[in-house]
C-alpha cells in the first residue's frame, strides 16, 4: 500500500506542476472515504477549450478512461499498474503541452 500512496502523491504532484507551469487546468480528486482517485482536465485551459451546445467547456483530458469522471479506485489489485500508467499519461501530457508553446 505504501507504493500506492507514493504513486498518488506523484500524480498529484505531477498534476501541480501541469497547472503551475502551462495553460492546462487538470483536475485531481482523491476521496477517502471510497479509496478513488479522479482525474479529468483542460489541456488549453477552461476557458480556452473548445465549448459543447450548452456552452460547457468540452473536458479534452481522460487519462483513466472515456467516462466524464475518469474513476479509479486504488483499492484494487490492478491500481499499481494503472497508477504508474497514469503517471506516464501525466509526463507525456507534461511534454506535449510544453513543446506546444
Amino acid at each position: 500500500m505504501n507504493e500506492i500512496n507514493q504513486l498518488v502523491l506523484d500524480c498529484m504532484a505531477r498534476v501541480l506542476r501541469i497547472n503551475q507551469t502551462t495553460d492546462a487546468d487538470i483536475f485531481f480528486y482523491y476521496s477517502p472515504h471510497v479509496d478513488c482517485i479522479e482525474i479529468n482536465g483542460y489541456k488549453k485551459g477552461y476557458y480556452n477549450s473548445p465549448a459543447n451546445k450548452d456552452g460547457r467547456p468540452i473536458v479534452d483530458y481522460l487519462p483513466l478512461g472515456n467516462t466524464t469522471t475518469g474513476m479509479l479506485c486504488i483499492a484494487n489489485k490492478d491500481s499499481e499498474e494503472k497508477l504508474r500508467q497514469l503517471l506516464s499519461s501525466l509526463d507525456a501530457l507534461e511534454k506535449e503541452l510544453i513543446n506546444a508553446k
